[in-house]
């Protein structure tokens, strides 16, 4: 083979290379796509029940397991049980996931743990208000969630590589350049359902805005008819004042 032809050949190669690699990349973006087509379909079809947004964790807690198993995951977690520096951050999420958590809480909880949580609820808000960044009222004395099962999408989310990273998330709050890298594939998986919640509300008719969830679910728990009047179309800044 010449020293022509064989660059030649490699140039072809190259040109093969990129063709493939486009191809995959759409097949890429097709697997998160269909999760969020998927999603939007069924809670459409399913507004209402009570299976809705269970099965949305179901699906999309699968979903990543089936991907972090897969060749595609090549990012590591130093994601562990009682690690809980993530639990002191701003948690934003559909207003489904509030009305579905408080339902639970009513048929779960007692009405004085209720009662309770909606003052540390409110403790919590003040303190964020004040600056400060108290952990989640949901977290035990453990570090463990106590609504582990049924937590916020944008909880489930939430990824790292490096703990101190976290702590420095944490400890350096006015620190704008303090950020952590999210693993690419278990945060795009829980971005198509929350597109797909928040779609599926603008189908409706209904404010797709997130919420804060903390002083959101004590305003619902308060309130349990902000849920009618916010499927009735009341705008997200009207509900929770």
């Amino acid at each position: 083979m010449t020293e022509t032809s064989a660059c030649n050949r490699f140039s072809s190669d190259l040109i093969n290379l990129e063709n493939r690699t486009a191809e995959l990349e759409a097949l890429y973006d097709g697997l998160f796509k269909s999760i969020g087509y998927h999603l939007y379909d069924y809670v459409l079809d399913n507004d209402g029940a009570e299976s809705t947004l269970p099965y949305l964790y179901a699906y999309t807690d699968h979903a990543v397991q089936d991907l972090r198993k897969s060749r595609l995951n090549t990012q590591p977690l130093a994601c562990r049980k009682s690690c809980a520096y993530c639990c002191h951050l701003t948690v934003k999420c559909p207003a489904q996931i509030v009305f579905h958590i408080a339902a639970h809480l009513r048929q779960t909880w007692a009405n004085t743990e209720i009662d309770d949580l909606i003052q540390r609820l409110d403790l919590y808000t003040t303190a964020r208000e004040q600056g400060t960044l108290p952990p989640c009222p949901f977290l035990n004395a453990e570090a463990a969630c106590t609504i582990y099962d049924i937590r916020p999408i944008s909880c489930r989310a939430f990824t790292s590589a490096d703990v101190r990273l976290c702590q420095g998330l944490v400890s350096e709050r006015g620190n704008a350049n303090a950020t952590v890298p999210q693993h690419s594939l278990i945060y795009r998986v829980y971005e198509m359902a929350t597109t797909a919640l928040q779609g599926a509300a603008l189908k409706q008719g209904r404010d797709k805005e997130q919420v804060l969830f903390q002083p959101a679910l004590a305003a619902v728990l308060r309130h349990p008819e902000l849920e009618t009047e916010w499927k009735a179309g009341k705008p997200i800044d009207a509900l929770f004042q």
